[in-house]
């Protein structure tokens, strides 16, 4: 046993083909099993897809051991097979993603069926994982809205850096406003419930300009409700996000995001948000939430 684990290449292949010996032909699996495991992730970058392209690859090499002689370099071919198995892999996945957006296609033109054309797009969503679900919204896969608002929710929920890059990069394929909103709106939500600090971060770095304007309006309102507390610690920052027009004009004054704020907070806790209040220094952004507070505590 110890020297056969000791033999080359071709004294095992000859061992395994002549006198059967499944000993030999464990010890070539494992001896080329990582070389094998290698070529296979680098074709497909998918270590599931990986592992099942060296399993057929060994299959191959069981089947075909015979005909290898002991002449011929074992590693090269094996290497040759595992390329050829994931090649014929690669094509089959494409394949079937092909079909699937074709099948899509067909499904969405008949519009007499929306019910049917729903179903099958909520089970896609079940079906992918986060990295293929922006898929879905590039090849406009995703049109209805109330699944477009699942998956921004799903989104958001998963990885809400990610998504907020999906959406700010408009790494999606809708066709009016409506669509677009409803898959927004949903995001930004999840996003000012549990990541605010990344939301304001990714809005922060995004381009001045209506769109920005738009986003960081619907996202303050949202961070106001869902945390009026936090919102206030960053309501300067806030301001000045709620006003990044094109010509840094004052369109959205700093009393209508304070009152929006204070008359959240005041409904959630009136106490901290006047102890809050109280303890901030002196200056403008004291003032404008002082009003604010004496508005909607009465």
């Amino acid at each position: 046993m110890g020297n056969l684990a000791q033999s080359s290449d071709s004294d095992l292949l000859f061992s395994f083909c002549q006198k059967r010996e499944e000993r030999a032909f464990t010890l070539l699996a494992q001896r080329h099993h990582e070389m094998m495991y290698r070529t296979a992730f680098r074709i497909l970058a998918n270590e599931e897809d990986a592992r099942d392209v060296l399993q057929a690859a060994l299959i191959v090499f069981s089947k075909r051991v015979s005909e290898l002689g002991t002449r011929r370099p074992l590693g090269n071919w094996l290497i040759r097979v595992v390329i050829l198995e994931s090649t014929n892999l690669r094509r089959k996945r494409a394949r079937q993603a092909h079909h699937e957006t074709e099948a899509m296609k067909q499904l969405y033109k008949e519009w007499e069926s929306p019910l049917r054309t729903n179903a099958r797009v909520e089970q896609l969503l079940d079906e992918k994982s986060f990295d293929e679900w922006p898929l879905l919204l590039k090849d406009g896969q995703v049109l209805n809205k109330a699944l477009l608002s699942s998956l921004g929710h799903k989104l958001a929920k998963e990885d809400p850096e990610r998504a907020l890059q999906i959406l700010l990069t408009r790494q999606l394929w809708l066709k009016n406003l409506n669509q677009f909103y409803a898959f927004r709106d949903s995001l930004l939500h999840i996003v000012a419930q549990d990541a605010p600090e990344k939301g304001l971060a990714a809005l922060q770095a995004m381009e001045r300009g209506g769109t920005q304007m738009d986003h960081s309006l619907y996202f303050s309102s949202r961070w106001a409700q869902a945390h009026a507390a936090g919102a206030a610690e960053h309501f300067e920052e806030l301001v000045i996000l709620r006003n990044m027009n094109m010509n840094a004009d004052l369109n959205m004054p700093r009393n209508h995001y304070a009152n929006e704020l204070m008359r959240t907070w005041v409904k959630q806790d009136s106490s901290t948000a006047t102890s809050y209040v109280e303890e901030l220094p002196s200056g403008a952004t004291k003032a404008t939430l002082a009003k604010a507070l004496e508005a909607f505590a009465k």
